[in-house]
C-alpha cells in the first residue's frame, strides 16, 4: 500500500503542479514493463479506479506492445 499511496500523490503533485501553471492536462499514461509484473498490476489497479482516487478521471484503455504495457486515463470532461 505505501507504494500505491506514492504513486496517487506523486500523480496528483505533477496533476496540481501543471494546473498552477495554467496547462490544461487531458489524459495521463502509466507505463511498464512486461518485464515488471509488480508494476503492471500496480498501474493496472491505480487506472482501473482512477475516478475513486481522483474524482472527475476515468479509465480509457490499456495498450500493449512487445516491451510495455500502457494505460490511459483521462479527464471526465474531456473533449477528445
Amino acid at each position: 500500500m505505501r507504494i500505491f499511496s506514492t504513486v496517487l500523490a506523486a500523480t496528483k503533485d505533477a496533476l496540481d503542479y501543471r494546473t498552477e501553471q495554467g496547462l490544461d492536462i487531458e489524459y495521463i499514461q502509466f507505463a511498464a514493463k512486461h518485464a515488471e509484473p509488480s508494476r503492471v498490476s500496480l498501474y493496472q489497479r491505480f487506472a482501473k479506479n482512477i475516478g475513486r482516487y481522483l474524482p472527475g478521471w476515468e479509465f480509457v484503455r490499456v495498450t500493449k506492445n512487445p516491451e510495455y504495457v500502457k494505460f490511459i486515463v483521462k479527464r471526465g470532461d474531456s473533449k477528445k
